[in-house]
């Protein structure tokens, strides 16, 4: 019997634009993962946004990373978001400003960061609901007033809760991280804000992610010190391939070794916003990627194969 179960009939023939003849499913799983289908396999890598800084040597924290591929009908819409850093807020200013990317604000007090927000691929046009994900790299939580620690990273399955004894808590695959002393819970796709009480501390929001990451308790110190926690990732668990969600941990990025990723997702120092997030997608060279006016983007050709980064913005994307 033949490797393919002994099929007659017209030769197989295949293109990055049709596909004819029988097909054995074990041939046309071969040559999706070789980029000859026509409906090609995109390789994606995204990092979200860090969150900000806060005061006297209290730094925000990192945003995860996802990664894996995906089979891209040609001239299909996907829906992408790329989340910016959490900013900073000096002492007496208003921390209400939410990330774009559902990072949480930070403290109304001002003095801490505001969480950083997810990078996400979704599928359909202009669509950016839960249920849609198809990746997401969770954003990391805003650092607090003067407190320091290791904790808050966006990322994984589950995001880093805070530091400081009424830091935010990460979100997970089902719930948003709870808020420091029950205040400012993460919800899908949004990390919670930091109240407005207290007059010396400064909590910090949590990041944006597929659940958001809860917000640092804003009170009196040291207690209203804390950070926000990270945002949870997401891989679809049928329509991504090969997916690896890496969590951040503290300042130090999710998959931070990796060449793609340039200087993206970076946590806030002291004082200082976070870095935003990125999305980077290898394909075949004979594939031409159409890149909606709301995202900001470049793409290169590295031998067989073209590298499309993304740094800012939402909007739509597809392949042709």
């Amino acid at each position: 019997m033949r490797s393919n179960g002994g099929i007659i009939g017209a030769k197989k023939t295949v293109s990055t634009s049709a596909a004819s003849g029988i097909w054995a499913i074990r041939d046309a799983q071969r040559e999706h993962g070789a980029n000859n289908w026509f409906a090609p396999t995109i390789t994606a890598y995204l990092w979200g946004g860090g969150g900000g800084g806060g005061t006297y040597g209290s730094v925000g924290c990192a945003g995860g990373s996802a990664s894996g591929q995906f089979v891209a009908a040609l001239n299909t819409n996907f829906s992408l978001l790329v989340g910016n850093g959490g900013a900073h807020f000096p002492a007496n200013t208003s921390g209400s400003t939410t990330t774009f990317g559902g990072g949480g604000a930070a403290a109304a007090i001002g003095y801490s960061g505001a969480g950083g927000g997810y990078t996400g691929i979704f599928t359909g046009t202009s669509t950016f609901t839960q249920g849609a994900v198809l990746l997401m790299a969770g954003g990391g939580g805003g650092g607090g007033a003067g407190t320091t620690g290791n904790g808050g990273g966006g990322g994984g399955t589950t995001g880093q809760a805070g530091y400081g004894s009424l830091s935010g808590g990460g979100g997970t695959q089902s719930a948003g991280g709870a808020g420091g002393n029950g205040i400012g819970a993460g919800s899908a796709l949004q990390g919670g804000s930091s109240g407005s009480g207290g007059d010396s501390g400064g909590g910090g929001g949590g990041g944006g992610g597929y659940f958001g990451g809860g917000a640092g308790f804003n009170g009196d110190s040291p207690a209203g010190n804390s950070s926000g926690g990270g945002g949870s990732g997401y891989k679809h668990p049928s329509l991504i391939l090969n997916g690896v969600l890496s969590q951040a941990s503290g300042t130090t990025v999710g998959d931070s070794a990796n060449a793609y990723r340039g200087s993206r997702g970076n946590a806030g120092l002291t004082a200082a916003a976070g870095t935003g997030g990125s999305a980077v997608f290898v394909y075949i060279s004979s594939l031409t990627i159409t890149i909606g006016a709301g995202l900001t983007g470049t793409t290169a050709t590295d031998g067989s194969y073209k590298v499309t980064t993304i740094t800012a913005g939402s909007g739509n994307v597809s392949w042709a």
